[in-house]
């Protein structure tokens, strides 16, 4: 869950002998006492589990630090859910979706029937053992049809009768779509945002789900953080499919870590080596996605083409007559890739010191003692650059026994300029990213 106006805690839980540390965020618009576990449990995927194994899940969630539930999707875990939190209701924060509705067995069914609707609420309390649930939802409204239809029916004043009560603590709702998000969050009303993201459809790599651009979406966040709506994350993994090297869309499996890319303090670092820091270094001005922080690893920051002067650092005449190649071709094969024109004329446009300088941001600068494929200017050009940030920081001392990527033929040297490599990269980006 993503609240990046609130406030934010740990605290240290001891269970079962271990202890365990959980973060606790307040959401924006909430009272003191509504703090929620950054991990919360949505209960759709245990709707089948035996009872009291649903019992002991939730009990032991709390031993942990959980105290967020969605229960949508999975009516038969309302009654076992409601025997775990007895007598501890005070501690318990519940998610509950008006549109979503149940039969005699616990399925579940999407719903625009304003008396089923109302009369599945007052079920779902009394099975809870509650006389109110913290967040009750616009349950699924992709389209603009869902919330025309939703508010023509009378939920939208039924739910918030019921906040004027205190039977429903705030308002929120689920969805997929941007344009419609945005909508809702127009009324005013909402405390809350329950929404898919993750690297596929962040980026555009994932099913139908995974709706609007890029720019869309990372809007829409920008938003919720500007006006203090909290963001409920569903679907983090894609159903699994980023942690499965065969049904990753990115070809390849990603850790846990990349796959909650967007979440925990809604800081965002970029680290790049050699054309990587380049385009580290570059990214601010393209507009997208807000980063926090930049680590560049010898970053090939040379102005213009000098930024290709690597690929022949003692003859720069040559990548000036391969640039021309590329111009008169139409693109040139150069170190195993196709260089098209068209990325010559970007490379010949670009300033990437320039950039971190207008960009402001914290930037960690390395480079090695035998840089050999840099040149001395574009070394002190950036070093300059960097120098100049309030938050710029230029390490150079621990690597004067490394070439361009940071190893040696001596075994003990190249252990210790991994260590140091990746200990000062943690240290900037904990500093910088908490």
């Amino acid at each position: 869950m993503v609240y990046d106006n609130a406030t934010h805690e740990k605290t240290r839980l001891k269970t079962g002998g271990t202890e365990v540390i959980m973060e606790y965020r307040q959401l924006p618009h909430g009272t003191e006492r509504e703090k929620f576990g950054v991990l919360g449990l949505g209960l759709g995927g245990i709707g089948k589990t035996p009872a009291d194994e649903i019992e002991a899940i939730i009990r032991k969630a709390l031993d942990h630090g959980i105290n967020y539930f969605d229960l949508c999707t999975a009516g038969a875990t309302y009654a076992p859910f409601g025997r775990a939190i007895a007598g501890k209701r005070d501690r318990v924060f519940i998610q509950v979706h008006f549109g979503a509705v149940y039969d005699e067995n616990g399925e579940y069914g999407w719903c625009r029937d304003f008396d089923t609707i109302q009369k599945t609420f007052l079920w779902e309390l009394e099975t809870l053992g509650t006389d109110y649930v913290d967040f009750g939802f616009l349950h699924c409204v992709d389209e603009d049809a869902d919330f025309d239809k939703l508010v023509e029916i009378g939920v939208l004043d039924y739910l918030k009768a019921l906040k004027a009560q205190g039977t429903v603590r705030h308002i929120g709702f689920s969805s997929h779509t941007p344009s419609v998000a945005n909508r809702i969050l127009d009324t005013g009303l909402v405390d809350m945002m329950m929404f898919s993201i993750n690297p596929a459809y962040d980026f555009e790599k994932g099913d139908e789900w995974g709706i609007g651009s890029v720019k869309e979406r990372f809007d829409l966040f920008k938003r919720c953080k500007k006006e203090g709506v909290g963001i409920s994350v569903m679907k983090p993994f894609f159903a699994g499919q980023l942690l499965s090297a065969e049904h990753s869309p990115f070809g390849q499996a990603l850790s846990r870590t990349q796959c909650l890319h967007t979440y925990g303090t809604g800081k965002t670092a970029l680290v790049g080596h050699s054309m990587g820091g380049r385009l580290a270094s570059l990214y601010p001005q393209l507009g997208q996605y807000p980063v926090t922080a930049l680590a560049l690893w010898s970053p090939a920051n040379g102005t213009g083409l000098q930024g290709l002067e690597f690929l022949s650092i003692d003859n720069f005449a040559a990548v000036e007559e391969m640039a021309a190649r590329a111009d008169a071709e139409g693109s040139v094969a150069a170190w195993g890739v196709e260089l098209s024109a068209a990325y010559i004329d970007g490379m010949r446009d670009s300033d990437p010191n320039v950039t971190l300088q207008e960009s402001g941001l914290p930037v960690l600068l390395t480079y090695s003692g035998n840089e050999r494929i840099l040149s001395d200017t574009t070394q002190t050009e950036t070093k300059a650059a960097v120098e100049s940030l309030p938050d710029g920081q230029v390490v150079l001392d621990s690597f004067v026994n490394g070439d361009h990527n940071y190893t040696s033929e001596d075994p003990a040297t190249n252990t210790q300029l991994d260590a140091d490599l990746r200990q000062v990269t943690v240290d900037f980006l904990t500093s910088h990213l908490q």
